[in-house]
């Protein structure tokens, strides 16, 4: 990555993949289900986010020889957040409670290592989906008001579901969307194209889904 834009005023953000301190190995999927639903959130906004893609921080990842997921400390976090030039990073930990899934997450400084602001966001594994929402609206308005003055934040404030992106509703379709993610990344395409087939039966309006 290059030198850092000094003349861009967009918020650089890089997400980092989320660790699954469930035991629950079939919430493995989350670890970068959280990362890329967040991802997709801010990126809807690119006038205000500068926010580093999930391909990138992968590579990245890859060049300082991190595969695990569960190691992605803050320290882990600053050093590739610094590497993508980055100001500020995400991380978080999910965490089970019978049928409870909670999200932690926190907005790191990059240089400093100072935490700035945590979020939790927790419901229902069936309804994972609109946790997933609730975690990305908090952090995007979060940066959004920190951006703007008092006054103007306030719009986005009063209804945040107002700007609605869902991408599904189904918890299934997008498990399977994760993992298609994982396999174009790793370049198996036939995996890929038949993962995000199965997501698309289960969810027919799931236009995502198409690698």
């Amino acid at each position: 990555p290059g030198k850092q834009d000094t003349t861009d005023e967009r918020i650089s953000v890089t997400v980092m993949p989320f660790r699954n301190l469930t035991n629950d190995s079939a919430l493995d999927y989350l670890t970068i289900g959280v990362q890329d639903w967040v991802v997709t959130c801010l990126s809807f906004y690119p006038d205000e986010f500068n926010v580093r893609p999930f391909e990138l921080v992968r590579d990245v990842m890859k060049s300082e020889n991190i595969s695990d997921f569960s190691s992605v400390s803050p320290y882990v976090g600053s050093t590739i957040s610094r590497r993508l030039n980055s100001e500020i990073f995400l991380i978080g930990n999910i965490f089970k409670m019978g049928e409870i899934i909670r999200l932690n997450a926190q907005l790191i400084n990059s240089a400093s290592e100072e935490v700035i602001v945590t979020f939790q966001e927790e419901g229902s594994s069936d309804k994972i989906i609109y946790t997933l929402d609730s975690l990305s609206i908090s952090v995007r308005d979060y940066l959004l008001i920190s951006k703007i003055n008092k006054e103007t934040s306030q719009s986005y404030t009063q209804n945040p579901y107002k700007m609605n992106y869902y991408i599904t509703s189904s918890p299934e379709a997008y498990r399977y969307h994760v993992l298609a993610k994982e396999a174009l990344y790793n370049l198996d395409f036939s995996d890929a194209l038949r993962l995000d087939s199965i997501a698309v039966s289960i969810d027919p309006d799931f236009v995502n889904a198409i690698v």
